[in-house]
């Protein structure tokens, strides 16, 4: 399917197989980080701007994605934990989880529920829809109209 955006004034038209409300609101909020950024660094050309840009939305992806796994192991070792307390409790003859065990699965509940109740819907600006959210349009092609 085609869809036309806007980025910085100028329209282009762009083939996906993303749904077309998808790609309208990244193109959206894409084009409001465009602008922010030629907002702050005034007399920067285009180029620069779309380059800032990425850079920055490519750290904020960096961030998201260490912090994603992070939470990603903390939540494995909190189920080894539950899991060895659980083989622990149904089996007569097994000893007793670990001290240890059951401690890191209390720190790794603890660090979760931290994490869902402190990190924003979006890393750098709690006020704009968080594109991770939305699928990636993969092999975008886009002519300018």
């Amino acid at each position: 399917m085609s869809v036309t955006i806007t980025l910085r004034g100028r329209h282009y038209t762009v083939r996906s197989d993303e749904d077309t409300n998808d790609v309208v609101a990244v193109a959206q909020w894409l084009d409001d980080k465009l602008s922010d950024m030629a907002a702050r660094t005034r007399g920067a050309d285009g180029e620069t701007v779309a380059l800032l840009v990425a850079l920055n939305v490519a750290s904020d992806f960096q961030r998201f994605r260490k912090e994603l796994l992070r939470d990603l192991e903390d939540t494995d070792r909190a189920l080894h934990a539950a899991g060895a307390l659980l083989d622990a409790s149904s089996t007569a003859d097994a000893p007793a989880a670990s001290a240890q065990e059951t401690q890191e699965a209390a720190e790794a509940e603890e660090r979760a529920e931290e994490t869902a109740q402190s990190v924003p819907v979006a890393a750098t600006d709690p006020d704009v829809e968080d594109p991770t959210d939305l699928p990636l349009a993969v092999g975008l092609q886009v002519s300018e109209d």
